[in-house]
């Protein structure tokens, strides 16, 4: 009782009947145009041939009417203000395939087909209940309770045999009443399927989502790790250069040029970073901008010991016909590895091995512990995402990372798995 009473006071479930009452009156301007042809057609053919075009002239009308491609979009519409429907991604737009089109002139036709039950539920349920009601005070008896041919076979006997009647006929109104509301509320769960997107559709959009995120999180490693190795060196040579501009003018002078050329290349990563961002895979193709990889280790290297780290490098000879992906995103690795020393090393050295094995890369950076895990002068604390990045590259390849205290040092060791032949 107090579900019903819920329903009955939303106002959407008279929006939804006024939905219903706009089908009726779609159905009831194609039943005149409709009859007013099959009439014509009547006089002129007769038999099979007349009920066969009328079966033409009563489908083709709705459904080539429901394959326009407008119609899609002002049913959602509709439906989105009348039936308190919501679509997933907002309002359809017009139909744009063959699927979509199909599916709308599939609602179009349910919509006509259920403002029709509409009518009858007004031409004949309203008026056999009103008949039955009346029947009692207002029918002689033996006489029919109503000229409706429903009710042709009942009469009237003039005593207490026609007390059910006007229960009968309550029956019939509140049928009457009720039913549209429970139709638009059919109608309304029709919606999303006929009018939203398909399974396929948003197996798609779904897709091109995770496309989308997977290649923003990618972006946002990469930013991380040229930017942020950018900053970590700009921020170091900065320090050291206001502590010795006194003291020594021309280390002042060299951490000044670092300073400008590392800018210069975070500056240009920064730039083609954003431009993938803004123009997608287009713009990509435009600038072309290589990646650095294990080619490029030298200058990282050399710009890190610039900043003040003493690098011990120990680099096998053999990496040059690495696979592609394997010595760029290694290359990445070893940048947020070395910052990382950088920023953490307790007497500013570290040592950087990189040893090739039949199938696998091995990648170890150490340096020793800071107390605490507290950053080297003049930088704050570090965060979580560029380790984060490192172990999604590693994980990404199949490989596996290690890091943490080891006998005083922090070591950080990844094993990169490799192809059979090595090259890609």
């Amino acid at each position: 009782m107090f579900a019903v009473s819920a329903v009955l006071r939303r106002p959407v479930t008279y929006l939804r009947v006024v939905f219903l009452l706009v089908g009726s009156a779609l159905a009831l301007s194609f039943a005149l145009l409709d009859g007013t042809l099959i009439l014509i057609m009547a006089r002129q053919m007769g038999g099979l041939l007349t009920i066969a075009v009328a079966v033409v002239i009563v489908v083709v009308p709705p459904v080539v009417l429901g394959l326009m491609s407008a119609v899609r979009q002002v049913e959602a519409a509709a439906a989105e203000s009348l039936l308190g429907v919501t679509f997933l991604h907002g309002t359809p737009g017009p139909a744009r395939h063959a699927g979509q089109r199909v599916r709308a002139a599939t609602w179009f036709v349910l919509h006509l087909l259920a403002g029709g039950v509409v009518i009858l539920d007004a031409a004949v349920v309203v008026p056999i209940g009103w008949a039955l009601i009346t029947a009692p005070v207002r029918v002689p008896a033996g006489m029919p309770v109503s000229s409706l041919s429903a009710l042709g076979w009942l009469r009237a006997t003039g005593g207490w045999g026609d007390a059910w009647m006007p229960l009968a006929g309550l029956v019939c109104l509140a049928a009457a009443v009720t039913a549209p509301m429970g139709l638009g509320a059919l109608v309304a769960r029709a919606a999303p399927a006929l009018l939203g997107p398909s399974t396929a559709e948003r197996l798609q959009r779904l897709q091109a989502q995770t496309a989308w995120l997977a290649e923003s999180n990618r972006i946002a490693r990469e930013l991380h790790d040229s930017v942020g190795h950018a900053l970590s060196l700009v921020t170091l040579q900065a320090v050291a250069a206001r502590k010795l501009r006194t003291r020594d003018p021309q280390f002042a002078d060299e951490a000044l040029e670092t300073i400008e050329s590392t800018a210069r290349a975070a500056t240009a990563d920064l730039d083609h970073m954003l431009g993938l961002l803004r123009d997608g895979t287009a713009y990509a193709e435009k600038t072309c901008a290589p990646e650095p990889d294990l080619n490029a280790l030298e200058p990282l290297i050399a710009a890190i010991r610039a900043a003040g780290l003493n690098i011990e490098a120990d680099i096998a000879d053999d990496l040059a016909d690495l696979p592609e992906v394997v010595s760029r995103e290694a290359y990445r690795i070893i940048q947020e590895g070395l910052t990382n020393a950088l920023r953490h090393a307790a007497d500013d050295s570290a040592r950087l091995e990189i040893a090739r094995r039949p199938r696998r890369l091995l990648i170890t950076v150490t340096n020793p512990a800071a107390a605490g895990g507290t950053a080297r002068r003049g930088h704050g604390p570090g965060n979580s995402r560029g380790v984060g990045g490192m172990a999604e590259r590693v994980h990404a390849l199949g490989g596996s990372i290690t890091q943490g205290p080891h006998d005083g040092t922090w070591c950080l060791a990844v094993e990169l798995p490799l192809p059979t032949g090595g090259a890609s």
